[in-house]
């Protein structure tokens, strides 16, 4: 059972609006946005295989961050719950070959003949089980044994070692073998079938993991050195992806003066890259300059019609913007 659905990561939410809003794209932020999008394409290959995972013992968290004792936050890309024991999973969507050596503590990659030293997932691994055990002893849960695997997505990646890396290895996999490896976990801690956690604990447990998860949220363009000044302003048609819609007055339709589509909701995704990209309040002054329109009541109807809350400061009211953003 998939108890914290996997949603599109915060920050490619942010990378794919930026990429929307500017004419050139600096080269940094398109190799992060790639690198983005292939991880959340491994992550979602991933989910296709849990998805075969039988019983109702096993609980799925995806994307789980949270605050550890030392005031760090700490983030796990799936953590499979049950009531024997909690398995930490690392997704990694890479291609080439893979060696790691434990009497380094690298992972090497070969690819296109050159070979590249990079951070050795293992590692991160042992961090995160270090973490959320310190977690769950300073939230008087009881002590439950935590494993952790790490999933190569793409299946013509190639994984190796070294002979002293043999051991580490048995915690690499190709996401076909996740089930499996899940249903043998947890059978190892069954203890002949008795439960290290009793239902109502173990309920207790998922629900307060899922509680506890606080997104992340940050300034994108302070990330790249990017001011609002960069972005393209205007409501995009999502036929041509061109910036040239324009509100019908008598209609109350957007038309894409490029290929004419028409649409009465195509202002939301252009305040919801707003969200993501500037803030997450706006005006009836920031919202006229911003989708480029003239008219105050027009921008007040706008903005009524939205099903967020609003809060006034200065003579001011200001409407709090979400992510996805509705109407009413």
């Amino acid at each position: 059972m998939t108890l914290k659905e996997r949603v599109i990561p915060w920050k490619l939410q942010q990378l794919r609006a930026i990429e929307r809003r500017m004419l050139a794209v600096p080269a940094k932020l398109k190799e992060d946005l790639n690198l983005y999008e292939s991880g959340y394409r491994g992550e979602q290959n991933l989910d296709y295989h849990l998805s075969f995972l039988q019983g109702e013992e096993f609980e799925v968290l995806h994307d789980l961050r949270l605050r550890g004792e030392n005031g760090f936050y700490f983030q796990i890309d799936c953590l499979v719950v049950t009531p024997h024991v909690l398995v930490i999973v690392e997704v990694k969507n890479m291609v080439g070959r893979f060696q790691f050596r434990d009497e380094l503590g690298q992972m090497v990659r070969v690819w296109k003949g050159e070979e590249v030293v990079m951070p050795n997932p293992l590692n991160q691994i042992w961090r995160q089980q270090s973490q959320l055990s310190g977690w769950l002893v300073a939230r008087r849960f009881p002590l439950i044994p935590i494993e952790s695997l790490v999933v190569f997505s793409n299946p013509s990646t190639i994984i190796q070692s070294t002979e002293e890396g043999k051991q580490s290895l048995s915690r690499v996999i190709h996401a076909e073998g996740i089930v499996p490896r899940l249903e043998k976990i947890s059978k190892k801690f069954s203890h002949n079938g008795r439960k290290q956690l009793p239902p109502s604990t173990y309920r207790k447990l998922a629900e307060k993991l899922v509680q506890s998860h606080t997104p992340l949220y940050s300034s994108i363009l302070e990330l790249y050195n990017l001011h609002p000044q960069n972005l393209i302003k205007g409501v995009f048609c999502s036929e041509c992806n061109k910036p040239h819609m324009i509100r019908q007055s008598k209609s109350g339709r957007w038309t894409c003066t490029h290929c004419n589509k028409n649409s009465k909701t195509a202002y939301v995704q252009a305040l919801e890259d707003y969200y993501l990209l500037i803030k997450p309040t706006i005006s009836n002054q920031e919202l006229r300059d911003y989708l480029q329109i003239d008219s105050s009541a027009v921008a007040y109807q706008l903005l009524k019609k939205l099903d967020v809350k609003r809060t006034h400061k200065n003579k001011h009211c200001y409407y709090h913007l979400t992510i996805p953003l509705r109407l009413k």
